[in-house]
């Protein structure tokens, strides 16, 4: 009979399997489900019972995971709004064409 060791140390190099992210705060995997943002299925383990036991933690290394957490967060904040500015450029673009053709148009008749 074996026994398994189940890690509920949050901080233990043997626990990375956890999600760190989720830990902080919440997975951003989970936001953007079935959108063109969609980050697809986190590869991380998400247990309630290691983010309580790292909530209640004082460790040094908390520091590390939320400023990890919050350039996480920054990046995906600066590619949503390239996205935006580029959708705008696009959309411009299209306005332009539709009325330059639409000139003329009224210019033949």
């Amino acid at each position: 009979m074996s026994i398994q060791f189940v890690c509920y140390q949050w901080f233990f190099p043997s626990c990375f399997q956890y999600c760190k992210l989720y830990m902080v705060k919440f997975c951003p995997h989970d936001l953007f489900v079935n959108t063109r943002a969609d980050l697809g299925q986190c590869p991380k383990v998400h247990d309630d019972e290691v983010k309580a036991l790292y909530e209640k933690s004082n460790s040094y290394k908390k520091q590390r995971y939320e400023e990890e957490f919050i350039h996480f967060c920054q990046c995906m904040l600066n590619e949503v709004e390239r996205k935006i500015v580029k959708g705008k450029q696009r959309l411009a673009l299209i306005g332009k064409a539709d009325a330059v053709s639409i000139n003329a148009d009224y210019c033949e008749l």
